[in-house]
């Protein structure tokens, strides 16, 4: 074929061998892009796992932190270590598979049970932002909102007074973030929840 295409003589074995060579290159070619594929799918499917059970873990933490909240016997110091440890599996989960909207989350409620709140909504908006629909995200950010707007609306002695600027701007995020729950979940009790923390914000 190489001689024929420099000297321009014809071709004795034809056209069907170069056909032939050429549809050979293309099978080539697509068995080493679906094998690369695979591997691609292989590699992801193992960091997914690797970071599951690190997000497990993680979860196990924060519910013995639940459970320790509900006893008088807690500490600060015991809530901080906990809270920490909980936070550290995350990130490894995060570090395995940094798309994880779930271990997001997870990080936002870690930093909830310190009271750490606006590093709570930081990873719930991250969380938000990993998936096209996570409408649990949205829930639990307005909810961590709500409640930074019930502090801006009321003084020391819990006596209403006026949130100001910055306390209108984010009742106006709360609603249209509750509002988008509402839109784009199927799950009755998170629609409910929208609805009371409505109710409850008038």
């Amino acid at each position: 074929v190489a001689v024929a295409a420099i000297t321009g003589a014809p071709d004795p074995r034809g056209v069907p061998a170069v056909i032939a060579a050429g549809a050979l290159a293309v099978l080539l070619l697509f068995f080493v892009l679906r094998r690369f594929r695979a591997g691609k799918d292989k590699d992801t499917d193992l960091a997914r796992e690797r970071a599951r059970v690190h997000a497990d873990a993680g979860r196990s933490l924060l519910t013995r932190l639940d459970r320790l909240l509900s006893t008088p016997q807690w500490t600060d110091a015991e809530l901080a270590q906990t809270a920490e440890d909980a936070r550290e599996e995350f990130r490894s989960a995060l570090r395995e598979f940094p798309r994880s909207p779930e271990a997001a989350l997870d990080m936002a409620r870690a930093y909830r049970f310190e009271g750490k709140r606006d590093d709570a909504i930081e990873w719930c908006t991250r969380a938000v932002e990993l998936s096209a629909y996570f409408p649990t995200a949205l829930l639990e950010r307005a909810i961590l909102k709500l409640e930074k707007y019930e502090e801006m609306r009321h003084d020391k002695y819990g006596r209403q007074k006026d949130p100001g600027p910055e306390g209108t701007a984010l009742r106006r995020e709360i609603d249209a973030e509750l509002e988008q729950v509402k839109g784009s979940t199927r799950e009755r009790r998170e629609v409910m929840l929208a609805d009371g923390i409505l109710a409850h914000a008038d």
